[in-house]
C-alpha cells in the first residue's frame, strides 16, 4: 500500500465565486481599423471611442499601427467572446462565469472571456485555448480566464491567472500567439513550449519546471528558464536563479501488464523527497488519477482492466517536480492457482505430475525438491502441458509446485504436493508376519 504525503500536496483554497479583478478582450488591429470602428462593432458603452483610448493610453486614435493590442474591457462588449472549450473532465470542477454564477464544467462546454476554474480534491480539467494551446488543470487549483483576444483573427493571445493550485501547459511552437500565465507572484510568458506552474496561495509562492522550449519568468526582472530546469519566486521579490530538475526515474521498461496486485517498482532518488504518478487514457489528455507517493512504488489497486498511460516524475526537498518517465500499464486479470496436483508413481518408481488448466495461463513452472520450504530444488521446468514425468527422486520423500505463468511473466501463487517413491516390500512383509504367528502357536 502506498503512503500518501498530505504535507506536501496540501494547497489552501481561498474562495473563488467570481473573478477578483476585471477581463479584458484583447484586439489586434489590422489595416485600416480604427477606434471608432472597433466600439461601434463590438460595444455597447456610449464614448468608447474616447475612452479606449485613455484605457490604452493611445494619445491618436486614428494613427494607430496595424498589431497594435488593444485592450477592451469585458463589461463592455456586446457579448463576451468564446476563448476556448472544455477537452476533458474528471471529477469535480467548478465553472464560473465572470458574473459570479457557479455550475459543473461539461466536457465540450464553451469558455468565456472572465470566467473562471475551480477544482476539487480529485478534480482536473483540460481546456483548449484556440488551436495551438492547452491547459491541464490540476486538483484543488482555480484559474482564471483573464484576457484573450477574438479567436476570429489568425492570431490569438492569451493571458490567465493561477489564483493558487498547479496547471501543466503546452503551446505548439512555432504559433506567434502571446501565451501568459499570471499569478501572485510572478508570470510565466511562452511562445511554445510545455511547462508546470504552481501557485502557493498561503506562502505567495510560484514555482515552474520547464519540460520542453523555455519560458520568460518573474514580475518585473525576469529570467530564461530553459527546458529541464526550474524556479521559483516569492510575492515581492525577484526570482531565483534556474536549478536543474531531478532527472527521470528509471523503470524496468516502458511497458508493463500486470495485474492489480503487483506494485510497479522504480529505483529511488537519493534526492528525492517523493514521487509524483499521473494516470492518462493511452491517448489523450484527462488526468484520470493523480497520486504523491512516499516510496518509488505504485499500487493499483483501483484501476479497472485496461491500458494506460503512466507519468512518474521525482520531487525534491523544495518541492519542485522532475522531470518525467513515461510507460504504458496495462491492468490484466489476475491468475487463479492450479485447482490441484497429482502426482503417480509407476511400478519402476517413476513419479508423474498432472493438474487441471488454468484459464489465462500460458505456461506452468514446475518445481521438485527435498523439503517443503523448497530449500533444496532438485529439479525444475517451465512448459505448457498440464502434465508431465518428474524425474526418480533420490529420497522416498519429496514435494512439488506447479505455478500458472500468463504470457507476460505475471505468476500465480503456488500449489504444492507432497509424494513418496518408497514401495512396499510384500516379500518382507508376508516373512515378518509368518514369524510372528509361528511364534504365537
Amino acid at each position: 500500500m502506498n503512503r500518501l504525503l498530505p504535507g506536501l500536496c496540501l494547497v489552501v483554497l481561498l474562495p473563488l465565486t467570481q473573478p477578483a479583478a476585471a477581463s479584458d478582450w484583447l484586439y489586434r488591429m489590422q489595416q485600416g481599423d480604427t477606434l471608432w470602428d472597433l466600439c461601434l462593432k463590438y460595444t455597447h458603452k456610449r464614448g468608447c471611442w474616447m475612452e479606449l483610448g485613455k484605457y490604452n493610453s493611445i494619445k491618436h486614435g486614428r494613427r494607430i499601427q496595424p498589431g497594435t493590442v488593444i485592450k477592451v474591457p469585458a463589461s463592455w462588449l456586446r457579448t463576451l467572446p468564446k476563448v476556448g472549450q472544455v477537452g476533458a473532465v474528471q471529477g469535480d470542477v467548478t465553472y464560473i462565469t465572470a458574473s459570479g454564477e457557479e455550475s459543473a464544467l461539461r466536457q465540450g462546454q464553451a469558455l468565456m472571456l472572465g470566467a473562471g476554474l475551480r477544482s476539487g480534491e480529485r478534480g482536473s480539467a483540460t481546456i483548449h485555448l484556440g488551436a495551438h494551446q492547452r491547459v491541464l488543470l490540476r486538483p484543488d487549483s482555480q484559474l482564471i480566464l483573464e484576457n484573450a483576444s477574438s479567436f476570429e483573427q489568425s492570431i490569438s493571445d492569451v493571458e490567465l491567472r493561477l489564483e493558487s493550485g498547479n496547471v501543466e501547459a503546452s503551446v505548439r511552437k512555432g504559433t506567434k500567439s502571446r501565451f501568459q500565465i499570471k499569478t501572485p507572484a510572478a508570470i510565466a510568458s511562452v511562445r511554445g513550449t510545455r511547462y508546470r506552474l504552481a501557485a502557493d496561495a498561503t506562502n505567495k509562492v510560484t514555482r515552474s519546471e520547464v519540460l520542453d522550449g523555455n519560458i520568460s519568468f518573474g514580475s518585473g526582472e525576469t529570467v530564461s528558464v530553459p527546458a529541464g530546469f526550474g524556479v521559483s519566486a516569492k510575492q515581492g521579490e525577484p526570482p531565483t536563479p534556474p536549478r536543474a530538475l531531478l532527472p527521470a526515474p528509471k523503470l524496468a521498461g516502458n511497458a508493463f501488464h500486470l495485474p492489480a496486485s503487483a506494485p510497479i517498482r522504480w529505483s529511488a532518488n537519493p534526492d528525492a523527497l517523493a514521487w509524483q504518478v499521473d494516470v492518462y487514457p493511452p491517448e489523450g489528455d484527462q488526468l484520470l488519477f493523480s497520486q504523491r507517493l512516499s516510496e518509488p512504488s505504485f499500487s493499483f489497486d483501483d484501476l479497472q482492466e485496461q491500458c494506460y498511460r503512466l507519468q512518474i516524475s521525482a520531487i525534491d526537498s523544495d518541492g519542485f517536480q522532475g522531470l518525467e518517465s513515461v510507460a504504458t500499464l496495462c491492468v490484466v486479470a489476475p491468475l487463479a492457482p492450479v485447482a490441484s496436483v497429482s502426482v503417480r508413481v509407476s511400478d519402476d518408481d517413476i513419479p508423474s505430475v498432472s493438474w487441471p488448466a488454468v484459464r489465462g495461463a500460458s505456461q506452468y513452472a514446475v518445481t521438485v525438491a527435498a523439503d517443503k520450504h523448497f530449500d533444496t530444488v532438485t529439479w525444475h521446468k517451465v512448459v505448457s502441458a498440464t502434465e508431465l514425468q518428474l524425474p526418480q527422486v533420490v529420497d522416498s520423500r519429496a514435494w512439488v509446485k506447479v505455478v500458472a505463468l500468463d504470457e507476460h511473466g505475471n505468476r500465480a501463487d503456488a500449489t504444492v504436493q507432497t509424494f513418496t517413491t518408497e514401495r512396499t516390500d510384500w516379500r518382507t512383509v508376508l516373512g515378518v508376519g509368518l514369524f510372528v504367528l509361528v511364534a504365537l502357536l
